[in-house]
């Protein structure tokens, strides 16, 4: 009896109903979205991967997390912690991009950061992102035939 109670006054039930007992079909599988605006982040993780396309092709992939509360469009609050975005920076040089370019899109995202670093160093070990904060620009796409309403990563602001 004491487990049952327990379960009653959890707060995943609602009406007496737990939620893993609700048909799929019957179960809002959508996530809050923040606005377009400048919110602040901490980066979370760093590796280098290479693009799904072109293996060839190395990046290095950093997740940004909100560092403070912020008002989903729908007027729900998203708590520090609860958005995770992703940005990229390909390190494979190309016709497109040289060392030149690339150094520069490293530094743009460790100054978005508040981190003093070279590129070589992110390069040789991208973990030396985790910890830095700073505020970045999120985009809010809206839905399309393929993909349903998201947040992207946008620039960072740079200051100074």
């Amino acid at each position: 009896m004491t487990n049952l109670n327990r379960i009653l006054r959890s707060p995943d039930i609602v009406d007496g109903v737990d939620p893993l007992d609700i048909p799929c079909n019957d179960i809002d599988t959508s996530f809050p979205l923040a606005p377009a605006s400048i919110y602040s982040f901490e980066c979370t993780k760093a590796e280098k991967t290479t693009k799904k396309d072109d293996e060839s092709r190395e990046l290095i992939a950093y997740t940004l997390t909100n560092t403070s509360t912020i008002t989903s469009t729908k007027g729900e609050h998203m708590p520090p912690g609860s958005l995770s975005l992703i940005g990229r920076v390909s390190i494979t040089p190309s016709d497109k991009m040289d060392n030149r370019a690339i150094a520069k899109n490293i530094a743009r995202v460790v100054k978005g950061l508040g981190l003093n670093l070279t590129p070589r160093q992110v390069i040789n070990d991208p973990s030396t992102l985790v910890g830095g904060k700073g505020d970045w620009k999120v985009k809010l796409r809206p839905e399309t035939n393929e993909f349903p309403a998201r947040n992207e990563l946008g620039d960072p602001v740079i200051r100074g």
